[in-house]
C-alpha cells in the first residue's frame, strides 16, 4: 500500500452554508424519522445531495458532522483511512487513531479487518465519554470516486462494528455501493433517491 504524500485539507472541510436556502420540510421530516446507520444519497449531479447533507441539523451543535470529500486519488486503503480518521478528530478532539503499525502490514485483508474493528472501538469509547456530542454523522461525499474493493470492504466492516450514535451519510452519482444491499437486508440502510431530493410544488 502506497501512501499518497499530498494532504489536501479541503477534503475534510465542511462546505460553507448557502444563504437564502429553500427549506426542505418534507425531506427533513423523512430523514428525521430514520434511524438507519447508513443513509445513501443516490442521484445525478445537480440534485443537491451535498447541500442537503450540509444543512441537515446544522442548527444542532451537539450533532457533529465529519466531512470527507472523496477524490480518485484516495483509492488507497491507508490514504483513505488517514482522511477518515482526521475528519473524525476534527469533531472529536480526544479521538486518535495512529496508522503507523498498519503501514508495515502486507495482508490488506487482515489490515482491513483489524483497522475497522479498532477504529470503531476507539470511536465508541470517545463518544461515550464526550458529554458535548449527542451523535456523529460521518459524511462521505462523491463516493463513486472509490473503485477499490478493499476500501468498500473497509466501510462494510466499519458498518458492522459501528458504535451507537454514529451514522454514515454517503453521496454517490454512480451505482449504489454494494454494501448497501447487505445493510438493507438488516434493516439498517436508507436510500434517498433523485425523486426524494427533487423539489415539489410547495418548495419551488
Amino acid at each position: 500500500m502506497e501512501n499518497y504524500p499530498v494532504r489536501i485539507e479541503a477534503k475534510i472541510t465542511r462546505p460553507k452554508p448557502i444563504k437564502n436556502l429553500i427549506k426542505r420540510k418534507k425531506l427533513n421530516a423523512f430523514l428525521e424519522r430514520s434511524t438507519e446507520s447508513l443513509v445513501v444519497f443516490h442521484a445525478a449531479i445537480g440534485y443537491g445531495k451535498t447541500v442537503f447533507m450540509n444543512e441537515w441539523k446544522a442548527d444542532r451543535p451537539e450533532i457533529k458532522k465529519a466531512w470527507y470529500h472523496i477524490s480518485y486519488m484516495d483509492n488507497d486503503l491507508i490514504v483513505f483511512m488517514e482522511y477518515l480518521a482526521d475528519t473524525v478528530k476534527r469533531q472529536l478532539s480526544d479521538f486518535s487513531f495512529p496508522l503507523d503499525s498498519y503501514r508495515e502490514m502486507e495482508d490488506e485483508r487482515y489490515v482491513c479487518e483489524r483497522m475497522s474493528a479498532e477504529f470503531c472501538q476507539t470511536l465508541g469509547q470517545v463518544i461515550a465519554e464526550d458529554a458535548d456530542t449527542e451523535s456523529l454523522i460521518i459524511i462521505l461525499d462523491d463516493f463513486q470516486e472509490i473503485v477499490t474493493d478493499r476500501i468498500k470492504e473497509l466501510i462494510e466492516r466499519i458498518l458492522q462494528y459501528l458504535p451507537e450514535h454514529v451514522r454514515f451519510f454517503i453521496s454517490t452519482k454512480g451505482s449504489l455501493p454494494w454494501f448497501t444491499d447487505r445493510q438493507k437486508l438488516q434493516g439498517d440502510a436508507l436510500v434517498v433517491t433523485a425523486g426524494d431530493l427533487a423539489f415539489d410544488e410547495e418548495e419551488t
